[in-house]
């Protein structure tokens, strides 16, 4: 699965040929596709830049918009308790069942609301990566880590990744 552009696209490696799904064709009101994410059990989350959030059912060609309070998704993670989470230039929600919990400099120590990448801690702790460090949730609240109270060498943040041995690796442009 490719995020494009144009939509998103799938290579069939038996027959050659690519897929592609985009707003003409499917459901999709964006093009603009940040973020594929592929859950355990096969599902694939699409975020849109402007369109919201899309789920596609494993061994499903339809794609259905999904309701979510953020529309500019740049993340998407199912965390170890199988909440979906998903980040945005607009902050950052998770959805528990049906239920949509959001984040965001209003409600939260969230220092910025545009967050370009998620990820889950061994020690179950959501990481964003934000332009004014990298923003800690522990399962209560929201703290920050940046050059003025960290080791980080910048405070603009991209992506972030563990590795298998636990170690946070942290990117910027």
């Amino acid at each position: 699965w490719f995020a494009t552009s144009g939509g998103i696209s799938r290579w069939d490696g038996k027959t050659g040929k690519w897929d592609s799904f985009n707003n003409s064709n499917s459901e999709l009101k964006a093009n603009d596709i940040n973020c594929i994410y592929v859950d355990k059990d096969g599902n694939r989350w699409i975020g849109s830049n402007g369109g919201g959030l899309y789920e596609m059912r494993a061994g499903e060609d339809k794609i259905e918009a999904v309701k979510c309070p953020l529309n500019k998704i740049t993340s998407i993670i199912m965390d170890k308790k199988d909440r979906l989470w998903v980040s945005s230039f607009e902050g950052i929600a998770y959805r528990e069942g049906t239920v949509w919990v959001s984040y965001n400099k209003g409600n939260s120590a969230l220092q910025e609301e545009k967050v370009y990448d998620l990820v889950e801690s061994p020690d179950g702790e959501i990481l964003a990566a934000t332009k004014r460090g990298i923003a800690i949730f522990d399962g209560i609240s929201w703290s920050v880590k940046d050059t003025s109270n960290s080791q980080l060498p910048v405070d603009h943040i991209s992506a972030l990744h563990y590795d298998k041995k636990g170690n946070l690796w942290a990117a910027n442009w």
